[in-house]
């Protein structure tokens, strides 16, 4: 049976990624001890512009077993910077890297202008595929206007 992606569930996933900081410590650990499917029925993560430190100094992103989507913004260094230097090359394919041109950190809120159409297009795609088990869209298979980098494994 498929799931259907609601405007709730979608509420619900970006609440999680914008409590990433606790949250982060809380699947390394699950993830660690092998606890994660007990708790969690996971097809896929998108992590929106998400403070990646917590796993610098663990193996918790290399226990992800599910496809992986980071989106970040050219003008938000201080969580682009170490998901481009360590994040990504840790996580199992598959993987996306979605970089938004001129996004800042709070492109992903109600408060962002830059890369709207970007953000929503690269993460229903994803999620599309690999939550609906739809066929691969277009939006996955290069970069479009608005993203200034791109990179899937």
């Amino acid at each position: 049976e498929n799931q259907r992606l609601t405007l709730r569930n979608i509420r619900i996933l970006c609440l999680i990624a914008m409590t990433m900081v606790p949250l982060a410590f809380v699947l390394d650990y699950l993830a660690y001890r092998s606890l994660w499917p007990i708790f969690f029925v996971v097809r896929a993560i998108v992590a929106l512009t998400p403070y990646s430190l917590p796993f610098q100094r663990s193996d918790g992103l290399s226990r992800l077993s599910v496809p992986t989507m980071y989106q970040v913004g050219t003008l938000d260094p201080v969580f682009t910077m170490p998901i481009e230097q360590f994040a990504y090359e840790r996580t199992p394919a598959p993987k996306y890297l979605v970089e938004i041109s001129w996004a800042s950190h709070l492109a992903w809120t109600d408060l962002g202008m830059s890369g709207r159409d970007a953000i929503v297009e690269y993460a229903t795609a994803f999620l599309d595929q690999y939550v609906k088990d739809e066929p691969e869209a277009a939006a996955l298979k290069l970069a479009r206007p608005g993203v200034s980098g791109y990179r899937r494994d």
